[in-house]
């Protein structure tokens, strides 16, 4: 009998730490998510490159575009002067993608020359404008 309630405390403790474990990792989660969310600065009055990495002969960009524009995240590569993957994180979902279509593979000097100065309404700029102002600064 003694046996038997020596191993149910140890059922339990063991219980007891498995649960505390997850609850531990839980929040760690939830802050790493929170941390996540607030990496990127604040939008301002101009774009800023907010990481700059080359691996393998690829350049990969991210920038947070003005406030002026939707958009919250630009974020592509560049390789032997054009480029790649370009993605955008909020704005007009459809016509980002489509822009992201259109210059794959494209030179870089050709995508500053083609998006360059095209406005979104009154605003003086766009999202694509955005894109040629971050390819013009590196």
């Amino acid at each position: 009998m003694k046996t038997l309630k020596i191993m149910i405390v140890m059922m339990a403790s063991m219980m007891l730490a498995t649960s505390a474990s997850a609850i531990t990792t839980t929040i760690a989660d939830e802050n790493l998510q929170k941390k996540e969310a607030s990496v990127l600065p604040e939008k301002g009055e101009t774009f800023q490159i907010v990481e700059d990495v080359t691996v393998d002969g690829v350049r990969h960009i991210k920038a947070v575009p003005s406030k002026k524009v939707c958009s919250a995240l630009i974020e592509f590569d560049v390789k032997k002067g054009r480029i790649y993957n370009l993605v955008y994180e909020k704005g007009c979902n459809g016509n980002l993608k489509a822009i992201g279509k259109l210059v794959e593979g494209m030179k870089v000097k050709q995508a500053i020359k083609t998006l360059g100065g095209v406005e979104c309404g009154k605003r003086g700029t766009s999202c694509t404008d955005q894109l040629a102002q971050v390819l013009m600064a590196l």
